[in-house]
């Protein structure tokens, strides 16, 4: 950078590689430099203003990751599209722990700005359930200190957009015809497992305490049918009694 230049203000753009995300990119390069987040990160190549970094908002590090260097972080999130081989969990249970991981590591880089992509929210009584996940989102977003700066928006329509996917199973007759041809995801060829509950905890007992505990309740549960195995570090094991290969690993 020569001496004098200003510099650039620094984005994290999620979803860097979605219909919007990739339009929102090209406005945005010109002014700002980005980091453009995706799953896909390690198929794109990184120019002046574009950093591509591989990330998975599941996880917590991942996510820390992502944002280290931003001064704004535009949130271009949702759990409309697999990311899984198999996803045992509702939209709304995935929604709050991407908004949750993301504020953390937004709070933890010391991000400026979180920028919120949402919809149109009705009042309370006539909200969706997809609606009313976008404002408990809202709200964990801005639960660690950082600004949150919300856009609403009614239904965007594109050729990869995964709410005009979903609303063309859904609404074959009310949608036009042109917008019923949205592209096909393909899975990670990894064999990973997404599930996720919320449930009450008993007193003074917190997520630790149930993730140290769950194996045991599983394991007593559907005895003789199911075993399970936990190691030193708290990884996980669950078999079927009859086989070696376990089903399921989970890492602590």
């Amino acid at each position: 950078m020569q001496t004098g230049q200003k510099k650039r203000p620094v984005v994290a753009l999620t979803g860097a590689s979605s219909h919007i995300g990739s339009h929102l990119l090209d406005k945005l390069k010109g002014r700002f430099d980005i980091i453009a987040l995706s799953h896909s990160a390690d198929k794109r190549e990184s120019t002046e203003h574009v950093t591509w970094r591989s990330c998975d908002l599941f996880s917590q590090i991942d996510t820390e990751k992502g944002l280290y260097g931003a001064d704004i972080a535009v949130y271009l999130v949702h759990s409309m599209r697999p990311s899984a081989k198999l996803t045992q969990a509702r939209d709304e249970d995935m929604d709050v722990i991407l908004a949750d991981n993301f504020a953390q590591a937004a709070k933890k880089n010391g991000v400026k700005q979180i920028i919120y992509l949402s919809g149109i929210i009705p009042p309370e009584e006539k909200r969706s359930r997809h609606l009313r996940t976008k404002s408990e989102a809202e709200k964990i977003l801005g639960s660690y200190g950082v600004s949150v700066t919300t856009v609403r928006t009614g239904l965007i329509v594109g050729s990869i957009g995964a709410s005009a996917e979903k609303s063309d199973k859904q609404l074959p007759v009310i949608l036009s015809s042109w917008t019923r041809h949205c592209q096909k995801t393909k899975l990670p060829s990894r064999q990973d497992v997404r599930s996720i509950q919320r449930m009450p905890l008993p007193d003074a007992k917190d997520a630790n305490w149930a993730a140290r505990h769950y194996m045991s309740w599983l394991s007593d549960s559907l005895r003789p049918f199911v075993r399970t195995a936990i190691d030193e570090h708290l990884n996980c094991k669950i078999y079927l009694t009859v086989t070696k290969k376990p089903l399921l690993i989970l890492s602590y």
